[in-house]
């Protein structure tokens, strides 16, 4: 993560809070599915790519072709928001 948010569980929901912003940002707050929070703790706890797909595809019984696609695509929606740097931003880059 960039620690530009913060991570709440609140009742079930997880949602990306921004905590550099201004309180005027608070449109910038995410609300997480249950896929999209299982990917995200999987980054969080230092997991790949791969680890996040197959960690999906065994709790939602999916091919581990359409989990790592799916990861794919979400990561770059995380990187998009400034959730997690990118990748390619260079070698020690955490999620």
């Amino acid at each position: 993560m960039t620690g530009e948010f913060a991570v709440r569980s609140i009742i079930g929901e997880t949602i990306l809070v921004p905590i550099k912003s201004g309180v005027g940002e608070l449109e910038s707050i995410l609300t997480l599915n249950e896929t999209g929070a299982e990917i995200l703790r999987v980054l969080q706890a230092r997991g790949t790519v791969e680890d996040a797909a197959e960690a999906l595809a065994a709790k939602f019984d999916i091919s581990p072709e359409q989990a790592l696609a799916d990861v794919v695509e979400y990561v770059e929606i995380l990187e998009s928001a400034g959730v997690i740097a990118s990748a390619s931003a260079g070698a020690g880059s955490t999620p």
